[in-house]
């Protein structure tokens, strides 16, 4: 298996790249967006994603097996990612950038990300 887009993922990727580049210039500028994004993901997510790796440690100890550990994984995002904790990221995500790039974002991105959902502050 190869990890890389079909020809098809490609092709449905082009008016996405079209619209980037008509809003930043390049994807230089999305990168530079996509760096702030992360940078909030990461402060708000790595106590959990801790919290996660010593739960699965755990689990696995205890000689349960990796059925288990995913088992309760799966249970442990499900209970984190909420509505209220998405919000959380998207309100984050939107004071980190600046209007034009937040504006920019949710124009190019609008219709993959649901930020209407996710009112920001």
């Amino acid at each position: 298996m190869e990890n890389s887009l079909g020809l098809s993922q490609l092709l449905k990727m082009a008016p996405k790249l079209s619209a980037i580049s008509a809003k930043w210039g390049s994807l230089d500028g999305l990168l530079a967006v996509l760096k702030q994004m992360i940078a909030v993901a990461s402060n708000l997510g790595t106590p959990f994603l801790n919290q996660l790796d010593d739960k699965k440690a755990t689990v696995a100890a205890s000689g349960k097996g990796l059925p288990a550990c995913k088992q309760w994984s799966y249970w442990a995002v499900n209970q984190y990612f909420t509505k209220a904790r998405t919000n959380t990221y998207m309100c984050q995500f939107g004071k980190s950038l600046s209007a034009y790039n937040w504006t920019n974002l949710k124009s190019v991105m609008g219709d993959v990300i649901f930020f209407s959902k996710y009112p920001t502050c």
